[in-house]
């Protein structure tokens, strides 16, 4: 489930593993094309790079975008509330889902 790769560590890894998750169950196409770059990847030990970060909040925002059921979409959002630390991945995610909804970009 959802909590439980949140829960993974290194962080790094966790990343990683859900990363892979909402490329491979993504609809676009330009994401679906980072899926195999993603998975050569080999997941840092300690930190998370950069592009590693974006690359999450991209394909697990436009997995969120997708969810049609406004339940599941508010679980979403409670399940990486409680792993959110202040400059984490999960509050990095959090924070472009609510610049997408506050800008319409959001079903």
């Amino acid at each position: 489930s959802l909590p439980n790769f949140t829960r993974r560590a290194p962080l790094s890894h966790s990343i990683w593993c859900l990363s892979c998750f909402f490329l491979a169950a993504s609809p676009n196409p330009w994401l679906q094309a980072m899926f195999p770059h993603l998975q050569h990847r080999q997941p840092a030990d300690s930190t998370t790079p950069h592009e590693d970060k974006r690359l999450f909040c991209l394909a697990a925002a436009d997995f969120y975008a997708c969810l049609t059921d406004q339940r599941q979409k508010a679980k979403f959002i409670q399940t990486f509330e409680a792993v959110a630390a202040p400059g984490s991945p999960y509050a990095e995610l959090l924070s472009t889902i609510e610049h997408r909804t506050e800008g319409g970009l959001d079903n």
